[in-house]
C-alpha cells in the first residue's frame, strides 16, 4: 500500500476547493464586507505578523470552533456559515486541508 503523505493529502484535497492568491484577497476585502478571514496558523506566528482584521483560529481548533458545544466554539465561525471566508496560513497547505474539511461541515 503506497504511503499517504501531507504532500498527497494536499494534492488531492486541491481540485476540491478554490484557493485564492494575494491579489485574489486584496480584491475581495475590498468588495466583501462580510468577508469573514481566519488565520489558521499557530499563536506565535500570527505574533509575528498577520493579515489586520483576521481572526486567529488555529488549525488544531478550528473544526471544534466553527460548531456549538465544544470549549473552544466560536460564535462568529458558527454563525459564518452563509458568509465568504477565506482561511490564511505561511504556505496554503493547511488552509487547503482546513477548507476542505470546513466545506464538509457546512
Amino acid at each position: 500500500m503506497a504511503q499517504l503523505t501531507f504532500a498527497k493529502l494536499v494534492a488531492a484535497a486541491l481540485p476540491h476547493i478554490k484557493e485564492l492568491m494575494p491579489w485574489d484577497v486584496d480584491a475581495m476585502r475590498q468588495t466583501t464586507p462580510d468577508l469573514l478571514m481566519v488565520d489558521i496558523r499557530e499563536p506565535d506566528e500570527y505574533a509575528a505578523g498577520h493579515i489586520q482584521g483576521a481572526l486567529l483560529v488555529p488549525r488544531g481548533v478550528l473544526e471544534a470552533s466553527c460548531d456549538w458545544g465544544y470549549s473552544d466554539t466560536l460564535p462568529v465561525l458558527v454563525q459564518a456559515r452563509n458568509r465568504p471566508v477565506v482561511l490564511v496560513c505561511r504556505s496554503g497547505n493547511r488552509t487547503v486541508l482546513a477548507a476542505l474539511t470546513l466545506h464538509h461541515g457546512g
